[in-house]
């Protein structure tokens, strides 16, 4: 499906990026990326592969998905117990996980992960430390593959997780995806520059008006946080 959350995994399909590699400039408004969005507002618009945005404003794409009537969605490990064995217990969907589909320039993946830090602020730092350091701890990794099929952050854990005798039955695929994977931008504005950049794929979705328009009005508000500008 072509939730926004996961256009950058069409985006890294494409040859594209968000940030130069410098991470001064904006790249949405590049040949690659605004092929990749194109790709996706034709799934919609175009093709009628995609739901709208009246379909996902009545259903979003994991109802659509446990009720059978999205074929893929884009999803973690977590998916698998919190929606679509609970949801789709009902209807009787039986599910698998395959890698990311490889785009005309490659394969890539967004990594989400729970990152856990020490403000340098911070008034305990030896408490957060050995808090930090527990989380981290094996017994507590172990408990969230079981749980919740977290993937773990210890590769000692790996064949744990790859286990669990719970839909989905490919979760290799998981392991494998770290492969071509990659994470947000390091730069201090990412969380407000993510946002616009989700309110301008949403604008591009609705096929109202040309993608490469969009992108290019977005790109100069954006470098302009990267610069330290503000909005």
């Amino acid at each position: 499906n072509s939730d926004p959350a996961f256009y950058v995994n069409y985006l890294y399909g494409f040859g594209g990026n968000y940030l130069s590699p410098d991470k001064k400039r904006c790249l949405m408004s590049s040949p690659e990326a605004v092929e990749a969005c194109q790709f996706m507002v034709d799934m919609i618009c175009k093709y009628k592969i995609s739901p709208n945005a009246d379909d996902a404003a009545n259903m979003n794409a994991d109802k659509l998905f446990t009720q059978g009537k999205l074929a893929m969605v884009s999803r973690g490990s977590w998916a698998a117990d919190s929606m679509y064995s609970r949801e789709g217990k009902a209807v009787g969907l039986e599910f698998d996980v395959a890698p990311m589909p490889r785009g005309p320039r490659g394969r890539g993946s967004i990594f989400f992960t729970n990152s856990y830090a020490v403000l340098e602020r911070s008034k305990h730092k030896k408490e957060a430390w050995l808090l930090t350091q527990w989380m981290a701890e094996p017994t507590l990794q172990r408990a969230a593959i079981h749980n919740t099929q977290g993937i773990p952050a210890r590769k000692s854990l790996a064949k744990e997780f790859l286990a669990v005798d719970r839909p989905p039955r490919n979760k290799q695929a998981f392991i494998d995806a770290i492969e071509f994977g990659r994470s947000t931008p390091k730069v201090p504005c990412w969380p407000e520059a993510n946002s616009l950049i989700n309110s301008a794929l949403q604008k591009m979705l609705l096929g109202k008006e040309p993608v490469k328009q969009i992108a290019d009005d977005l790109v100069p508000t954006v470098d302009k946080m990267l610069a330290g500008g503000g909005k």
